[in-house]
């Protein structure tokens, strides 16, 4: 993903890049969800005193960090349970009622 495309409101749609091809993609959509990878990538936060020294994110049960209103999910928080956090931002995103989800 090269760009996500909008206004200050809405997303409208994505560009995508191959890398393998060379070619470039547009995919229109009302959403975007960002997945960080394996290690965090959050040194955009380190001023908010919200990380450990490793960089990952610390939140509660329900990701919520120190500040109100600020909160982490998927691999960048401080977590075993990640890829179960994953699932249920995703199922929240579409909109539905995650049913019979537990911790791990």
């Amino acid at each position: 993903m090269t760009e996500i495309l909008g206004d200050e409101n809405h997303v409208t749609g994505v560009k995508i890049h191959n890398n393998q091809v060379g070619d470039d993609t547009t995919l229109d959509t009302d959403g975007v969800f960002v997945y960080v990878g394996n290690f965090p990538n959050s040194q955009i936060f380190n001023n908010l005193n919200i990380t450990d020294q490793a960089g990952w994110i610390i939140t509660n049960d329900q990701m919520e960090t120190t500040i109100p209103g600020i909160y982490a999910i998927g691999d960048v928080r401080q977590s075993n349970c990640g890829k179960l956090q994953l699932r249920l931002a995703m199922v929240v995103l579409l909109g539905k009622t995650p049913l019979n989800i537990s911790k791990p």
